[in-house]
């Protein structure tokens, strides 16, 4: 029924006087709540609606009282205020209660609610897979321009250091020419150093490793030629001093010590970040000549995306047991939760390109 805004002041003000000085039981203060709601309703304060109709429908709820006319206002003002997916559920909760009771009037009062409010749902589920289908085809041609570019710039990748190679041996042979060609071979310097420093230009996940790893091809190259020659010399005295020199413990620590120089480089802030996972007594300080100590190489590896137990310990030439161990005892000694240690590890950022 329709009331002036004076007279839902009036009742608005006689219900808030009611809660003020009595004490009542929970069905009746839902009743109470309900009328504040609608009496707000009509006064145009929509907002102090569904704060009522809210306290109406828990109270509803507390005394297990399956009554529909708190959730279906709730959910009409919700409605009002744009707020269709909670709109629906409260429809849908009152039609349960409806559908319970068997009550013909509050069926045919919620089934006017909802189809309005299932209706506006299905048109927001339908914008919203517009929206997931509009973006789903961006991102596809996104990912197809980023693999173009990335095929792209690795094919002049390979051009660039294919043109670099043949500079530098052409360079080699002005070298050998005469001092009239000396003006000539300035310049293809200079052009060497260009396309050097062009080249220098390169990911910076690309460690200092992978060079170590070369140099260690061409010693052993050189090696296996040396014994050769040794070999068809029928010097075979000489290949005890070979073995000698060729030292396989010292070319692992100089492959380690490569690795830590590079994996340093790509996260300065390793050692510290990795500290503050630890009380002062159980951090770890780097020797003098800077190379981690075991433990630290363990969870470099890992940081750096290897976490397996096998490939950890073949790469640092450890027992598998060794390298669970080492794992277990920081967890244990860390101020973190167990659980969390390692993914706090892999949080370790990179150094600022």
């Amino acid at each position: 029924y329709n009331l002036s805004e004076k007279e839902c002041r009036d009742r608005i003000a006689k219900y808030e006087r009611m809660l003020d000085s009595h004490v009542f039981s929970g069905p009746e203060y839902a009743t109470i709540y309900i009328y504040l709601a609608l009496d707000y309703e009509r006064s145009g304060n929509i907002e102090q609606a569904i704060h009522y109709a809210i306290l109406s429908a828990l109270y509803d709820i507390r005394n297990s009282i399956r009554q529909t006319t708190s959730k279906t206002y709730l959910g009409e003002y919700l409605y009002k205020e744009g707020k269709i997916m909670l709109a629906s559920k409260c429809i849908r909760a009152s039609l349960d209660d409806a559908n319970f009771y068997n009550a013909q009037h509050r069926k045919i009062h919620v089934n006017s609610v909802l189809p309005i409010i299932e209706a506006e749902k299905m048109n927001i589920i339908e914008r919203q897979k517009d929206k997931l289908a509009l973006f789903l085809k961006i991102f596809c041609v996104l990912a197809f321009v980023l693999i173009c570019s990335v095929v792209t710039i690795y094919i002049q990748f390979k051009k660039i250091k294919r043109a670099r190679q043949e500079t530098l041996e052409h360079f080699k042979e002005i070298c050998r020419i005469n001092e009239i060609l000396k003006e000539t071979n300035e310049k293809l310097r200079l052009s060497g150093i260009k396309l050097e420093e062009s080249n220098e230009i390169k990911d910076v996940y690309i460690t200092q490793s992978l060079y170590a790893k070369s140099e260690y091809i061409d010693r052993f190259e050189s090696l296996v030629k040396l014994v050769d020659r040794k070999v068809q010399a029928k010097q075979y005295q000489d290949l005890g001093k070979l073995y000698q020199e060729f030292n396989l413990k010292r070319e692992r620590e100089n492959m380690f010590s490569t690795f830590d120089k590079a994996f340093l480089m790509l996260f300065p802030h390793f050692v510290a970040d990795y500290n503050k996972l630890f009380s002062p007594e159980n951090q770890i300080t780097l020797g003098d000549d800077g190379d981690l100590p075991p433990e630290l190489r363990i969870f470099a590896l890992m940081r750096l995306g290897i976490s397996e137990n096998e490939r950890i310990a073949k790469f640092l030439n450890l027992s598998v047991k060794t390298v669970y161990s080492y794992r277990y005892k920081a967890r244990t000694r860390s101020l973190v939760p167990k659980e969390e240690f390692e993914y706090q590890i892999m949080k370790i950022s990179k150094r600022n390109n």
